[in-house]
């Protein structure tokens, strides 16, 4: 067993003082930054505190209470949502992907390379991005440190338009999410002049195909329901803004959690908020002790949900 306890107060620092006399800067650890647990960090209770020797199998043990740390997710201005975007007006052909847009804006980066996420070994081959690409911010001299940046961590539900007459049908949407797992989503476009919004939060487009023909053109663009980065079974455990107002839980879709399909919601769940590309959308997450008690060395759905439906 790997427990191991020691007095404290615990004090952590990069240098103190922070320069030596004479202004040389003499600090022993160029990579100092945030401290990453793996579980995050309880409250211990010091009425048992820290003991060898518990009962039945003879170990050390301790008592405590869950993480009580808001993890900040994102911290980004969304684009505002549009029709077209993703895939100007077109016929309906079924089983022939849409033509998707050749040039950024409007919220979307037309990749010109591929892009390797290392913490999750992924790599999302050039195709469109939903309000940027993801990245990070390092810390420390070697960058060895490094966290998701908030600022880069939007993904979204896409938008399917019709026009009048249109008969409306399915398309499939084929991409990935923000940590460059594949998705696959179906989304069934209503009859007429409508817009009907999916329910998985994408960061990558790859193609969208309609299952049916159809001589009435229909665009693709973003929808204003947005993906959370951890996973939330409840909304209690998410603390939002959005234009420094808080997010109701009206908003809130909790995520899939067993067995998503291709219609199904995301695995990690969704808000909803109107953007109009000015207003900063903030979130904070907590995680509740049961997701946490559910990871293992080789599952982390706990935290990051179960694995999208690529079918």
């Amino acid at each position: 067993m790997a427990l191991s306890a020691g007095a404290g107060p615990l004090i952590e620092y990069g240098q103190n003082p922070p320069v030596v006399p004479g202004g040389v800067t003499a600090d022993f650890n160029q990579d100092y930054g945030p401290s990453l647990l793996s579980q995050g960090a309880g409250l211990l209770d010091p009425r048992f505190g820290y003991q060898i020797g518990g009962t039945g199998n003879g170990s050390a043990q301790a008592f405590g209470f869950g993480p009580g740390v808001n993890y900040v997710t994102i911290d980004q201005v969304p684009s505002t949502a549009a029709t077209a975007n993703i895939a100007a007006l077109q016929d309906a052909t079924s089983g022939t992907p849409m033509t998707l847009v050749d040039s950024s804006g409007g919220g979307i980066t037309v990749m010109t390379a591929s892009l390797f996420l290392k913490p999750t070994g992924k790599t999302v081959p050039a195709c469109l991005a939903i309000d940027g690409l993801p990245d990070f911010v390092a810390f420390g001299q070697s960058g060895a440190v490094q966290l998701f940046d908030p600022t880069t961590m939007i993904a979204r539900a896409v938008s399917i338009t019709g026009v009048a007459d249109g008969t409306g049908g399915v398309f499939t949407v084929r991409g990935y999410d923000v940590y460059g797992n594949p998705q696959t989503e179906q989304i069934t476009a209503a009859a007429g002049a409508a817009t009907t919004n999916g329910k998985k939060a994408f960061k990558f487009i790859a193609s969208i195909t309609p299952g049916f023909t159809d001589a009435h053109t229909y665009s693709v663009g973003t929808a204003d329901i947005y993906g959370l980065p951890l996973r939330a079974d409840a909304y209690g455990y998410v603390n939002a803004t959005f234009n420094n107002v808080p997010v109701t839980n009206t908003t809130f879709v909790a995520g899939v959690e067993t067995a998503p399909t291709a219609t199904s919601g995301d695995t990690r769940g969704t808000i909803t908020e109107t953007a109009d590309g000015t207003k900063r959308l903030q979130v904070f997450q907590g995680i509740s002790v049961a997701q946490l008690a559910s990871l293992t060395p080789t599952d982390y759905s706990g935290l990051f949900g179960v694995a999208p439906y690529s079918g």
